[in-house]
């Protein structure tokens, strides 16, 4: 009987002692896979960190380029022609936001949780899904180039509904319309003197003022110039010729736009909805 006991007795030591070893076991893989992951994620997390200042020194480089360009200039006309269409229905969207959507979207979000689809996250994910599809020669036919035009479109109007949601309870003075920039800068690149050649200056001081004489002879005509019509102008100008010294930079033969077209308008749509949280009253 005692035989019995101490066999048991040592098979339940034995298990014991099996699981004793895979637990040690199972925890020096777990300490491994998690350092290896720590490694790999502190890796991504460097590249990461050194991209995004890759990114901003190539911006800053961008805006300060004054040598000639080589964009054709049906690319920048293409790009800020089609920034008009999504801007006008960015517009119609932002209406919805703050009249039919208001209950729905209200229910739904509140007015940060908006503003950060709105302003942020909605734009970075358009961004990147244009940019990946126009760099993808499978989406260069007409067929996709529409699909991804009408995508575009969709994104805009979402973009313009968050922004009205957010806007919906503040007031300005004046406003110029949002599209009128993109359409007067596409404009004035397709009737560009020829005395402008190449040169950066000339192009974007003809353009830029195109679009800031048309955003100020539309409020004369509304009756609608005050200061924050006149600054919001500005604001737009500014984020037209930023997009373009991008343009320039990047664009150098006829190919996919619609990242830059989308960007275009996702900058008009954050700049009018960050003007009125900073300048508006709440009514």
């Amino acid at each position: 009987m005692a035989a019995v006991a101490t066999e048991a007795m040592r098979e339940v030591a034995e298990v014991y002692s099996a699981y004793c070893h895979q637990i040690e076991d199972n925890f020096e893989d777990f300490v491994r896979n998690t350092q290896e992951t720590l490694a790999e994620a502190s890796t991504k997390t460097i590249e990461t960190v050194r991209d995004a200042d890759s990114t901003t020194d190539e911006l800053i480089t961008a805006v300060r380029e004054t040598c000639e360009v080589n964009t054709p200039r049906r690319a920048v006309v293409e790009i800020y022609a089609w920034a008009s269409v999504t801007a006008a229905a960015s517009m119609i969207g932002t209406f919805m936001g703050y009249t039919i959507l208001a209950p729905l979207l209200s229910y739904f979000t509140g007015t940060f949780s908006a503003a950060t689809l709105g302003f942020l996250i909605i734009p970075l994910s358009a961004h990147f899904l244009f940019r990946s599809y126009d760099d993808d020669p499978r989406y260069a036919d007409r067929e996709s180039d529409s699909n991804l035009r009408y995508l575009s479109l969709g994104l805009c109007m979402l973009q313009g509904a968050f922004n009205g949601h957010v806007i919906h309870n503040i007031y300005i003075t004046g406003q110029p319309p949002l599209f009128l920039t993109p359409t007067a800068i596409a404009y004035s690149f397709a009737y560009m003197p020829e005395g402008a050649g190449k040169n950066r200056v000339a192009q974007l001081s003809f353009s830029i003022s195109s679009a800031l004489a048309a955003n100020i002879f539309i409020g004369a005509i509304t009756g609608s110039l005050t200061a924050p019509y006149y600054f919001l102008s500005i604001g737009y100008c500014a984020v037209a010729g930023f997009m373009m010294q991008v343009i320039f930079r990047k664009v150098h033969r006829q190919t996919s736009l619609h990242s830059f077209q989308h960007a275009v308008t996702s900058l008009l749509i954050t700049v009018k909805g960050l003007f009125f949280l900073l300048f508006g009253s709440y009514v």
